[in-house]
């Protein structure tokens, strides 16, 4: 077996590895993380020895959500969440936050009866088929909730966002023109909703971030939205990084043919963020939260983590 097509698999079949990785997460993360595994992975599948390869949580989202369904289903108002795999594998923490910030508004949080990863993976590591087949089980999906609910369908991942609206039609041939106008990226709907009267109380938080604009969220034309959520926080100082790409683009950085034109691609970036002396880092992209982490001081933070931090208890 091609040991390069192997890593493309491990990289992109996120339901599978996530799936098999949660219920054993802190062994999982320990192996992946030990300088030996990774010098093993670098000379065998190629996957870069400076990369981390991203942590799995213990227990998935989906999971944790089941016992919250019914308290849910209680609000009148709803939204369907495509969580994405990040959020369900990586970082449940991001979906809790959303729930959190919703309820606060009075809205409950629906999950499509199923989802798969968006596709966005697959795509990269040249897997369409699958990728297709996602797209066509997500669509599935999603119109069904559409049809029963009639509630827009939300996105906290910039990836998942561009690739539901814009990659399905245009790239796998998938035609999402029923549900079209139901998608929709987190950061637009809640300024909206915040400009029109539902703003939850948020308490002051003297802190300085520097937002850095995923490529995807610029290419969509949304990323002023985020910056504008953000100005709603009272306290908050928000320095607006002259944002290149971080040098990540999806699983491109970690490839050990990559590693080196993703460092110099990031490294403007990284510069800018250390000088800001800021106190944590804001993004909307998952595979830009492991670049920053990973490469400068900071911690970076999803806008819809800080803003369920900065509500008023």
């Amino acid at each position: 077996i091609n040991p390069k097509l192997m890593r493309d698999y491990i990289l992109s079949h996120t339901d599978l590895f996530g799936t098999l990785s949660t219920p054993i997460a802190p062994l999982v993360n320990k192996i992946t993380d030990s300088k030996i595994i990774k010098t093993i992975m670098d000379k065998t599948v190629a996957i870069d020895k400076h990369k981390s390869l991203p942590k799995y949580s213990f227990g998935s989202f989906r999971h944790w959500y089941k016992k919250q369904a019914n308290t849910q289903a209680q609000f009148e108002r709803q939204i369907s969440y495509f969580h994405g795999c990040y959020v369900n594998y990586n970082n449940p923490q991001l979906g809790k936050d959303l729930v959190k910030l919703l309820n606060a508004m009075n809205i409950g949080v629906k999950l499509l009866k199923k989802e798969k990863c968006c596709g966005v993976p697959l795509i990269a590591n040249g897997f369409h088929d699958k990728a297709r087949k996602n797209a066509q089980f997500n669509v599935k999906h999603m119109t069904e909730a559409v049809e029963q609910f009639n509630t827009p369908i939300l996105s906290t991942s910039s990836t998942c966002s561009l690739a539901l609206k814009q990659e399905y039609p245009h790239v796998l041939n998938v035609d999402n023109s029923k549900i079209m106008h139901k998608l929709e990226f987190i950061t637009p709907f809640l300024l909206r909703e915040f400009m029109n009267g539902n703003m939850p109380t948020l308490k002051p938080v003297n802190k300085t971030i520097v937002y850095h604009t995923p490529c995807h969220l610029e290419r969509s034309g949304l990323a002023i939205f985020t910056i504008e959520l953000l100005r709603t926080i009272p306290g908050l100082k928000v320095i607006v990084l002259n944002s290149e790409c971080c040098g990540s683009a999806g699983t491109y950085g970690f490839k050990k043919e990559n590693y080196e034109v993703s460092m110099k691609i990031g490294k403007g970036l990284f510069e800018q963020i250390k000088q800001a002396n800021a106190d944590f880092a804001i993004t909307d992209c998952e595979t830009c939260k492991w670049q920053i982490d990973e490469n400068t001081d900071l911690e970076t933070i999803h806008p819809v983590s800080l803003l369920a931090q900065c509500l008023a208890e």
